[in-house]
């Protein structure tokens, strides 16, 4: 079939047409709150469509409590996910979707709790004593969820949110490195991230890390939109495989003149060998900034070009990386005077 939205009746500027495959649902988001369609399905060849009364679902739901208080859940939060589908945290909700509303976002944790013990007791997935208590501990603490595949297999969903801070310029500033007392500098070019708990949507996420490990720049960032990617990999350390949903927030300074004061690591350019530096290339030399995180971490971090950082996160430059990581100083006081003074603003 053939889903059509038109700008005399939806949030578009023109007519977009989107094909329809077997299996989709529509406008489940009438079973959950009061809905006005938002477009016109059009089949393109024989099919069948079932149709669901949303009050004899509810008759139905409330004949058990378990059920009730399951659907009740998911149904908050389905209608939570339809009133805040506002850009530029998300698209506007449609007939055929609706942000973050996967069921892995939806769901409580007692349901995925009881899916793992059903899995484990029907043969399904062997997992050893570790791996079981590290699996049900993440699922208690909401930092990851479970569902079944089309093949029935069960899959560990987390869910992470980054972000993007960038300057007039294109720059992006980027994570380089972690410093503590205890283990040194260690050195990875990533962005600011962390994962998204359970039935937190991305832009709370986003804006509790900005306030845990970028305070900073807590005022002064401009949001632009998210954007959204899906990565597969085996998680041996849990037993199942894992779903990354990875969703990051683009922002920009308001003002590049609104950079906030920031300790800056002293760099002790005698500890870094010319093979390093050749490698580094045009990247070296250039500030690092220092920030103590909410779990009293120092987080380094430096303005890069997007090609730079891309070639920062390659696996043949990571050993240049951790020399030019080594070589700095820091110093705890600098940076506890620095955040005390944009904490006062």
């Amino acid at each position: 079939g053939v889903y059509v939205q038109r700008p005399s009746f939806a949030m578009v500027d023109e007519d977009v047409q989107i094909r329809v495959n077997a299996g989709a649902w529509l406008c489940e988001a009438a079973l959950w709150c009061q809905w006005r369609h938002l477009g016109n399905m059009t089949a393109t060849s024989f099919c069948k469509v079932l149709t669901i009364s949303a009050s004899k679902l509810a008759d139905v739901v409330h004949m058990k409590s378990a059920i009730e208080t399951t659907t009740v859940t998911y149904a908050k939060r389905f209608h939570e996910r339809v009133t805040l589908s506002i850009p530029p945290h998300a698209p506007w909700p449609t007939d055929l979707h609706v942000a973050f509303t996967e069921t892995s976002d939806l769901l409580s944790k007692d349901v995925e709790l009881n899916l793992l013990g059903l899995a484990l007791n029907n043969g399904k997935i062997y997992l050893d004593d570790n791996q079981k208590l590290m699996l049900q501990n993440e699922l208690s603490q909401g930092k990851c969820c479970l569902q079944c595949d089309q093949q029935d297999n069960l899959v560990r969903i987390v869910a992470l949110v980054a972000l993007q801070i960038q300057s007039e310029s294109g720059d992006i500033f980027a994570q380089v490195g972690s410093w503590s007392e205890e283990t040194g500098a260690k050195a990875s070019c990533q962005l600011p991230g962390t994962k998204r708990q359970r039935g937190e949507l991305p832009h709370q996420a986003v804006r509790r890390l900005v306030f845990d490990d970028v305070p900073a720049f807590d005022n002064v960032l401009v949001f632009e939109g998210f954007e959204h990617s899906v990565e597969h990999a085996p998680s041996p350390k849990y037993g199942v495989d894992t779903t990354y949903l990875k969703a990051v927030q683009i922002a920009a300074l308001l003002d590049d003149n609104d950079f906030p004061d920031l300790a800056v690591a002293e760099c002790r350019t005698e500890l870094i060998d010319h093979s390093a530096m050749c490698t580094l290339g045009d990247i070296f030399p250039r500030d690092v900034y220092a920030m103590k995180d909410s779990k009293n971490k120092k987080i380094l971090y430096t303005w890069l070009e997007p090609e730079q950082f891309e070639r920062l996160r390659k696996p043949e430059t990571q050993s240049a990386l951790n020399a030019w990581i080594g070589s700095l100083v820091i110093v705890p006081d600098d940076i506890e005077e620095a955040q005390a003074c944009f904490a006062i603003f």
